[in-house]
Parts: C-alpha cells; sequence; structure tokens
C-alpha cells in the first residue's frame, strides 16, 4: 500500500491544503483510493485517479461505485461515541467507516444502498447527536446543488 497527498482545497489564506489517503499504485500518476477523504472532494473509496500535480485536483479516470459521506462535529467525539456511530453505521448499512478524529468521520457506501437509505441514517444521526452534520462528499459539484450524476454513468463537471 501506498499513501499519496491529494489536493483538498485552498485555506483562507490562499495555502493549498492536502489530504494524504491510502493507495494502490497504477502507474507513475494513476492510483486506485483505498479509502474517501474526510475533506477532499469528488473522489471516494475504490476510485482511480490521476494526479497530474498537488496543487489542483485529480482526474477521475473511472468511478468506484462508492459515495462518499463526511461527518463533522462542532466541538469533540469521545472515542466511546465514535466507537457507537460506527457500530451503528455497519449493523445499518454495512459498509466502511474509513477515517475519524475528534471532530469528523467519513464513511464509503456502495451507491447500490441507495440515496434514500444513505440519507435516513445520517439524517437520524444528526437528530440524535444535535452538534453533527453531514455532507455528500463526491454527489455534487462544486456549486453544492449540481448533482454530478456518475452512478447514471452521465457525470456532469
Amino acid at each position: 500500500m501506498n499513501v499519496i497527498q491529494i489536493f483538498a482545497g485552498r485555506a483562507s489564506n490562499g495555502q493549498v491544503v492536502h489530504e494524504e489517503l491510502p493507495v494502490r499504485k497504477i502507474d507513475d500518476c494513476t492510483y486506485e483510493l483505498l479509502a474517501s477523504p474526510g475533506l477532499a472532494e469528488n473522489v471516494a473509496k475504490g476510485d482511480l485517479i490521476r494526479m497530474h500535480s498537488s496543487e489542483a485536483p485529480v482526474e477521475i479516470v473511472r468511478r468506484g461505485g462508492n459515495v462518499c459521506v463526511q461527518m463533522f462535529v462542532d466541538g469533540t467525539l469521545t472515542s466511546d461515541e465514535r466507537t457507537q456511530i460506527e457500530q451503528s453505521f455497519h449493523s445499518t448499512l454495512q459498509v466502511s467507516v474509513d477515517g475519524q478524529t475528534e471532530q469528523s468521520m467519513c464513511f464509503s457506501i456502495p451507491v447500490t444502498v441507495g440515496f434514500q437509505s444513505i440519507e435516513h441514517f445520517f439524517n437520524a444521526l444528526s437528530t440524535a447527536n444535535p452538534s453533527a452534520s453531514w455532507s455528500y462528499g463526491n454527489v455534487y459539484g462544486v456549486d453544492g446543488t449540481t448533482p454530478l450524476n456518475w452512478w447514471s454513468g452521465n457525470e456532469s463537471d
């Protein structure tokens, strides 16, 4: 397993923000993501990406079929709270928790689970934990509202 630093955006001071992700190297600049990111957008576990520069977003070569969900909390999540969320997640959706900190968690969910099931789980989680908010990491375009539609085979940019 290799690790790469992908572009995750820019800080308010203009500095590039990177995120470290585990990958399987395909060739010099092509990788398969082995986990969904907690910060970077437009990618998820299983995606085949091409990285031309660490200063710009990656190019999607092929989608891996997973939805990335990023959850953040105001304050902190204790280890017990994160374990409880992870156990609930596994028993409800039976998919993977790819990363976690005291203030965030990221999840990979096969798109075949369905958006209704995903939204039901995370809306219930947010209701039970009012300081938690969640968003899709690879479902909407840069405007935050236009669906990318990769799951239908008609991806829009």
